[in-house]
């Protein structure tokens, strides 16, 4: 939930040492759905790879309430100062 990083950044940038691939992963507002191990937590799925999908303009709801509506973040206590 970083709401300096760019959604176009890799698109955009052609230093090749900023070309790390985060900056859609971190995007204000995105919703990561990732797929893969949980053992680190404590959990039994064990895999060799997983894989990392950040969507634009969706909404997550936890318990049934609403935390990201349509990509801007519901909580106050969670959104940016001001959102770019």
């Amino acid at each position: 939930m970083n709401e300096r990083a760019a959604w176009h950044h890799l698109a955009m940038t052609r230093e090749p040492q900023a070309q790390i691939g985060v900056h859609g992963l971190a995007f204000y507002g995105n919703v990561l759905f990732s797929t893969g191990p949980n053992t680190e937590l404590g959990g039994s799925n064990d895999t060799a790879c997983h894989l990392d999908i950040p969507m634009r303009h969706c909404s997550l709801f936890l318990d049934g309430q609403p935390v990201v509506r349509d990509g801007a973040l519901v909580p106050p206590e969670m959104q940016a100062s001001r959102e770019l």
